[in-house]
C-alpha cells in the first residue's frame, strides 16, 4: 500500500519534514514577534518525530507488518477522532468508529494523489485552495517565495527570510522550477496526510503523533495552532518511545535568531558599538574624558554582559543554513566561538582600576607611570571591535530595507563613497588618539611632538584636534603638518623615544599610503561605474546621430528616430536586458516580466478574466514592448498574421481601404471601347493602325489601373488602452482582415503566434473564448466606429467652427454693452469694458498667427496670463485717470489677479518647457479654424472670469469695505491656496521615479480628482463676492463669471479632457476604478464609499 509510486518514499518525506519543521519553527517565532512559545517548539518537534515515524513505517512495511488494519491503526494514533461526517466531507473513506480502516483498495485510492485531478483536489481541500488563492498575489496560478514573504509581511506582520521560505518550497516543488502550483501543494499535502493516515487508536495506547495539519482550515496563520504537542504513550507495536529520545524539546526561553526581539536587540548593540568605536580611543588617550564618561562606559559594559547572557539562549544558523534551537547545541556553539572575546571585552575595567587606586600601600599603584601601564588593560575593549562585522551586516540589511520597503533610493556608488569617507575619518581618529596616548604614557618626553608643539599644557580639545590633524596629514600624505611629522629636534636617533616616535610615524604613513591607494582605486572604480546605464544611453545617442549623418537622412526622419529613441528609453538609461535576464532563473525572469507588464494585465479585461490559472504567467515572458508614433502603420489588411498586439497606452485606428472608380476615371475606358469596336468593323487597317490600337489599348489599361490607386479609407473602430487587436489572423486560417495604425503615440505589447498557441494548448477554455472573439471580429461589419470618428462632413465641421467663433464674439460684445459704464479716457469712442474686450481678443489673435505658422502651443498659457495682466491693469489705469484718488478695492483686486496670473502662468509655462508639448493640442493644431477657436475662446475666458474686476476698476465710486468683501477675500485666499498646493503636490509627486506611469491619489488629490480646478473656481467666486458692492443695474451680469468658470472647467475644457485621458491610460485598473468610484470629480469632499472586497482582492 505505502509502496505506491504516487507517494514519495518515507526517507524523502522525512527530509521534507525536516525542512518544513525548520521553516515553521522560524515562522511560529516570528508570528509571536520574537517570543518563542511551547507551541512553536512543538511544531519543530512534531515534524521531526513525524520523520522518525516515517522511518518506522518503512521498516514495518518491509517486514509486512501492515497486513491488518489493526496494526496500521496502532502505528498511528491521535488524541481525538474525526466524526464520520467530517471524514466524509474531507474525502476520507472507509474509517470506522473504532479507528480501524476499511479495505486496502480504499486506502490506496485515498493515498494516491496522482489519481485526482486539480479540480478534484480543490473540492477535496477547499480551504487549502482558498488559502492558496490568497498567497497567489499575481493570480498566475503559482506561488513564489517572494509572494509568500510579502503575504506574511502584510497579513501576519511577520518578517521571514526568503531562504527559509525557499527551504519550505523545496519540500513541495516536485518539478524544481522554483515555484509551487496548487497541484504540487495538494499532492504534497495529500501524501503527508495519508502516509500516516492521520488515524487514531487511543484504546491501544500507541504513540500519539498528532494531527500535523488541520484538513479543514489550512492557512499559514493557523498552521501553528493546528500542530499538536507530541506525547509519549504506552509502547505500541512498531513504534517505541526510544524512537523519539534523540529529539530534545527546546527550552521555552530560547530566542529565535530571526525574531523581532533579537533584531531589536541587535539594533541596540550595533548603536552601542558605533558609539564605542568613537569613544574608546578618546578614553584611552585622554584621562579627563574617560572620567567624564565613566558612567556611560559602565552602562555599556552592563549591556555587553547582558548580551553574553542572551547569547546563551539565542539560536543560531549553521553554515548549511539550518536553524538550531536546542539549548545544549547553542551553549556549545557559543563557548567555542565568541564567548572568550565577548567576556574579555565586557569586563568593567574602570571598576577594577578604581579598586587598584584605592589600595594605598601598593607601591606599583603609587607610581604614576605604573598606574598608567595598568590602565592599558582598557585595551581589552578593542575586542569589541570584532563585533563590527555583525553591525556591518545589520546596517547592510537596513540599507536594503530602506530601499525595498521605504522606497528611498540611495545609489550604490554613494554608499561606497560614504563608506570610504567614514573609514578614512575613523582611521585618522584612532591613529591620532593612539599617538597621543603613547606620548602621555611616557609622561610627554621632551623630544616628543606634543612637547615640541607645546600641546602638553593645552586643553584636551586642542590636543585632540592637533592629534587628528597630524594623523590625517600622515595618511593622505599632504607633505606638511603643524607640528611636524616628527619633532625637528629629534635628529639624534640614539634617544629611545625618538626611535619609538619615528617607527610610529612610519607605521602611520605606511598605513595611510596603503589606504590612500585603496581609496583612489575605489573612487576611480566608483566614478567609472556610476550611471553606467546613462553613459550607455549617451554613447548610443552619439552613435545614432553619427549613423543618421552618414546616411544623410532627411530632417523629419531624424526627428522621428530621435523621438522613438527618447520615448523607448524615457529615463535616459540603457540596460542590456537580454543579458541580465539570461543570468536569472526562469521563475525570476517570469516574475520580473510579470511585474513590468502588470499595468497591461490590469488594463486588459481579457487578462483580468484569465487570472488564477497560470495563463498570464505563461505569456509574461513572451510579450515584447514596442512604441508606435502617430500615423505608424502597425499591420496591413491582407498580410499574413504572425502576431497580435495589446494596447498599454495611446490610441489605434482600425480601418479598411476600398478602391473605387469615379465616373471621370471610367471615361478613358469608354472611349477605348468605342475605338476597339470600330477596328473590328474595319479589318482592312494597316499594321501601323493596328499597332497604334494596341498602344492605345495598353495606355488605357494603365489608366484603368491608376483609377484604382485612390483608396477610400473607412474607419471601423478607434481602440485605446486595455484593448487588443490582430488575433483574428492568428486564431483563424485567414489573412489580416483590417489595417491598424496609431493615431497617437502608443505603447504596445506584441505577442507572436508561436508563443500564443503554445500557451493556449493547456487552456482550451481560453482558446475557445479567444476564438469566439476572433470569429465575431472577422466580419468587417462587426467592428463599429467609436470615439471621435463621427460621420460629419468636413464642410459641416467648418460651418460649426465659424458659428462657434461668432458665438464667442457675441457673448463678449454682449457683456461689454451690459456693463457699459464710463467712457474710456484713452479711447473716448468706446467704454472701458469695450476697450478691454478688444484687448483680450486682440492679444490672443495676435499670438495665434505665429503659433499656427510654427505649429506650437508653447505660448498658449503664457499668453492667457499676459492677457489677464494687461486687461486688469489697463482698466485700473483707465479708472484711475477718470476719478480722484486711488480706490482700495481696485488696488486689492488688481494685485490679487496679478498674483494669481503670475503664479499660474509661470507654473504652466515651466511645465510645457519641461514636457515639450501639451497633448490636448495634438489634433487641434493642424486645423486653422479649430486652433483659432481655441485661442478665441481663451480671449473670452479672460474677459468673463475677470469681468467683476474690470467693473470694479471702472467704477466711479468705491464703496466702503464690508462683511461681504472680507468674506470674498477669505474665499479667494482659500481657493488660491488650494490651487497652488494641488499644483505643488502633483509636481513633487511626478518627480519621483517610482510614480512614473501612475496616477496621483495623495494630498488634496485624495479628496478630489481635480482639486486645482476646484481651487480656481473658488478663487474667482471669492473675487466676484469682493467686487459685488460696486455693481449697478445690468452689471450684475458679472455673476456669470463663477458660473462660466464652473461650466467651462466641468463640461468643456478641463475635467472632460483630463478624465478622458485618464480613462485611456488607467481605465479598467481596479485601484483606479475604486479611486474614481470613491473620489469626488471636482469638489473636495470626504471619500464617497469604501472599496469592495472584490476590488481589494484584485488590487492585492
Amino acid at each position: 500500500m505505502f509502496g505506491s509510486t504516487s507517494i514519495p518514499s518515507p526517507s524523502t518525506l522525512r527530509a521534507r519534514a525536516a525542512n518544513v519543521g525548520n521553516f515553521f519553527s522560524g515562522l511560529g517565532s516570528k508570528m509571536r514577534r520574537g517570543s518563542v512559545t511551547p507551541l512553536n517548539m512543538s511544531m519543530t518537534s512534531s515534524f521531526r518525530k513525524y520523520g522518525s515515524a516515517l522511518d518506522n513505517i518503512q521498516e514495518l512495511n518491509a517486514a509486512k507488518k501492515f497486513s491488518s488494519q489493526r496494526h496500521l491503526a496502532k502505528c498511528d494514533g491521535t488524541d481525538n477522532e474525526a466524526t464520520a461526517e467530517e471524514e466524509e466531507e474531507a474525502g476520507v473513506v472507509g474509517r470506522k468508529s473504532s479507528g480501524s480502516l476499511g479495505s486496502n483498495d480504499a486506502i490506496e485510492k485515498r493515498a494516491s494523489a496522482d489519481s485526482l485531478s486539480e479540480l478534484e483536489l480543490r473540492k477535496l481541500y477547499p480551504d487549502l485552495w482558498e488559502s492558496f488563492r490568497r498567497y497567489d498575489a499575481d493570480g498566475d496560478g503559482t506561488v513564489t517565495p517572494d509572494e509568500l514573504v510579502n503575504y506574511l509581511e502584510v497579513e501576519l506582520d511577520s518578517t521571514i527570510a526568503v531562504e527559509d521560505i525557499t527551504k519550505f518550497f523545496e519540500a513541495i516543488d516536485n518539478n524544481g522550477d522554483g515555484y509551487v502550483s496548487f497541484k504540487e501543494l495538494a499532492d504534497w499535502y495529500h501524501s503527508i496526510v495519508h502516509s500516516l493516515d492521520m488515524g487514531t487508536e487511543s484504546q491501544q495506547g500507541g504513540v500519539t503523533v498528532g494531527t500535523i495539519f488541520d484538513v479543514t482550515k489550512f492557512n499559514l496563520g493557523d498552521i501553528a495552532k493546528s500542530i499538536r504537542n507530541v506525547t509519549h504513550a504506552n509502547s505500541a507495536p512498531g513504534l517505541n518511545s526510544s524512537d523519539f529520545e534523540d529529539w530534545e524539546e527546546p527550552s521555552r526561553w530560547i530566542v529565535h535568531p530571526f525574531s523581532t526581539f533579537h533584531v531589536s536587540w541587535d539594533l541596540i548593540i550595533s548603536a552601542v558599538l558605533v558609539i564605542t568605536l568613537v569613544t574608546l580611543p578618546l578614553s584611552l588617550a585622554f584621562e579627563n574624558f574617560n572620567d567624564a564618561v565613566s558612567g556611560f562606559n559602565l552602562t555599556v559594559d552592563i549591556f555587553f554582559c547582558l548580551d553574553i547572557a542572551k547569547n546563551f539562549f539565542t539560536g543560531y544558523v549553521d553554515i548549511d543554513g539550518v536553524t538550531h534551537l536546542e539549548h545544549r547545541d547553542i551553549v556549545r556553539h557559543y563557548l567555542l566561538s565568541w564567548f572568550m572575546p565577548d567576556l574579555v571585552s565586557s569586563v568593567p575595567i574602570d571598576l577594577v582600576l578604581d579598586a587598584f587606586g584605592d589600595v594605598e600601600d601598593d607601591g606599583l599603584t603609587r607610581s604614576t607611570k605604573g598606574l598608567k601601564l595598568i590602565r592599558l588593560v582598557r585595551m581589552t575593549k578593542l575586542f569589541r571591535l570584532l563585533r563590527m562585522g555583525r553591525a556591518a551586516k545589520f546596517f547592510a540589511h537596513w540599507h536594503r530595507f530602506i530601499e525595498d520597503r521605504l522606497k528611498i533610493r540611495i545609489h550604490d556608488s554613494t554608499i561606497r563613497m560614504l563608506k570610504l569617507g567614514v573609514l578614512l575619518l575613523v582611521l585618522a581618529h584612532w591613529i591620532g588618539c593612539l599617538q597621543f596616548m603613547m606620548c602621555r604614557l611616557m609622561d610627554f618626553p621632551a623630544s616628543s611632538w606634543v612637547v615640541a608643539a607645546e600641546l602638553d599644557t593645552m586643553s584636551e580639545s586642542t590636543q585632540y584636534s592637533w592629534s587628528f590633524f597630524k594623523a590625517l596629514a600622515q595618511m593622505i600624505g599632504i607633505g606638511f603638518e603643524t607640528p611636524p611629522i616628527t619633532n625637528l629636534g629629534c635628529l639624534d636617533l640614539t634617544d629611545s623615544w625618538c626611535k619609538i616616535e619615528m617607527w610610529i610615524t612610519l607605521s602611520s604613513m605606511y598605513l595611510g599610503s596603503v589606504f590612500y591607494a585603496i581609496m583612489i582605486s575605489n573612487i576611480s572604480s566608483i566614478i567609472f561605474s556610476m550611471n553606467m546605464a546613462s553613459r550607455l544611453y549617451q554613447e548610443k545617442t552619439q552613435q545614432l546621430n553619427e549613423y543618421m549623418r552618414s546616411k544623410r537622412l532627411p530632417p523629419h526622419l531624424r526627428d522621428r528616430v530621435r523621438d522613438y529613441f527618447s520615448l523607448r528609453y524615457s529615463e535616459g538609461k540603457i540596460f542590456n536586458e537580454e543579458a541580465i535576464m539570461k543570468d536569472l532563473s526562469p521563475s525570476l525572469r517570469r516574475d520580473i516580466m510579470f511585474f513590468t507588464s502588470r499595468e497591461l494585465f490590469l488594463k486588459v479585461p481579457f487578462f483580468r478574466e484569465c487570472t488564477g490559472n497560470g495563463f498570464i504567467s505563461s505569456l509574461a515572458t513572451s510579450l515584447t514592448p514596442m512604441v508606435a508614433f502617430q500615423d505608424d502603420v502597425i499591420l496591413e489588411e491582407g498580410s499574413v498574421g504572425d502576431s497580435m498586439f495589446f494596447i498599454s497606452s495611446g490610441k489605434i485606428l482600425i480601418y479598411v481601404e476600398e478602391y473605387q472608380k469615379s465616373p471621370l476615371d471610367e471615361l478613358p475606358s469608354l472611349v477605348q471601347q468605342q475605338e476597339m469596336q470600330q477596328a473590328r468593323e474595319h479589318p482592312g487597317k494597316s499594321k501601323r493602325d493596328k499597332a497604334s490600337s494596341r498602344v492605345s489599348s495598353s495606355a488605357t489599361s494603365m489608366m484603368d489601373e491608376e483609377a484604382w490607386l485612390a483608396p477610400k479609407t473607412i474607419a471601423l473602430a478607434s481602440i485605446s488602452s486595455g484593448s487588443f487587436f490582430g488575433e483574428v489572423a492568428l486564431i483563424l486560417p485567414v489573412r489580416r482582415t483590417a489595417s491598424a495604425k496609431a493615431i497617437a503615440v502608443s505603447i504596445l505589447y506584441m505577442l507572436d503566434r508561436e508563443a500564443l498557441l503554445t500557451s493556449l494548448k493547456d487552456f482550451p477554455d481560453i482558446y475557445a473564448r479567444l476564438r469566439d472573439i476572433a470569429t465575431s471580429r472577422e466580419s468587417k461589419d462587426a467592428m463599429t466606429e467609436e470615439s471621435g470618428l463621427k460621420a460629419i462632413s468636413p464642410l459641416l465641421r467648418k460651418v460649426l467652427s465659424v458659428v462657434a467663433v461668432v458665438a464667442v464674439w457675441g457673448v463678449g460684445i454682449g457683456l461689454s454693452f451690459l456693463g457699459k459704464g464710463r467712457a474710456d479716457p484713452f479711447v473716448p469712442q468706446l467704454s472701458i469694458l469695450q476697450t478691454t474686450l478688444v484687448l483680450s481678443f486682440g492679444i490672443n489673435a495676435l499670438v495665434f498667427v505665429p503659433s499656427y505658422v510654427f505649429q506650437t502651443e508653447r505660448y498658449f498659457d503664457l499668453t492667457g496670463s499676459l492677457t489677464y495682466l494687461t486687461c486688469t491693469w489697463y482698466t485700473f489705469s483707465a479708472g484711475l485717470k477718470s476719478t480722484e484718488g486711488v480706490k482700495l478695492r481696485s488696488v486689492l483686486a488688481s494685485v490679487l489677479v496679478t498674483i494669481w496670473a503670475v503664479r499660474l502662468g509661470s507654473f504652466l509655462f515651466r511645465r510645457i518647457l519641461r514636457d515639450g508639448k501639451d497633448g490636448r493640442f495634438d489634433k487641434i493644431k493642424p486645423n486653422f479654424l479649430y486652433f483659432f477657436n481655441v485661442w478665441n475662446t481663451q480671449g473670452l475666458w479672460v474677459y468673463v472670469t475677470a469681468y467683476a474686476v474690470y467693473i470694479a476698476n471702472a467704477a466711479t465710486e468705491d464703496a466702503k469695505l464690508g462683511a461681504l468683501d472680507y468674506v470674498g477675500l477669505a474665499v479667494w485666499a482659500i481657493g488660491m491656496g488650494i490651487e497652488a498646493l494641488a499644483d505643488h503636490q502633483k509636481t513633487m509627486w511626478r518627480q519621483r521615479p517610482e510614480n512614473k506611469g501612475q496616477f496621483i491619489e495623495t494630498g488634496l488629490w485624495y479628496y478630489s480628482r481635480h482639486p486645482n480646478y476646484f481651487g480656481e473656481w473658488t478663487l474667482w467666486t471669492g473675487m466676484f463676492l469682493f467686487c459685488a458692492s460696486t455693481f449697478e443695474g445690468m452689471q450684475w451680469a458679472a455673476v456669470l463669471s463663477p458660473i462660466f468658470v464652473f461650466c467651462l472647467l466641468n463640461f468643456v475644457s478641463g475635467v472632460p479632457l483630463l478624465e478622458k485621458r485618464a480613462d485611456e491610460k488607467w481605465g479598467g485598473q481596479p485601484d483606479y476604478e475604486n479611486y474614481k468610484a470613491t473620489t469626488s470629480v471636482f469638489f473636495i469632499l470626504p471619500k464617497l464609499g469604501k472599496r469592495s472586497r472584490e476590488s481589494e482582492a484584485l488590487i492585492r
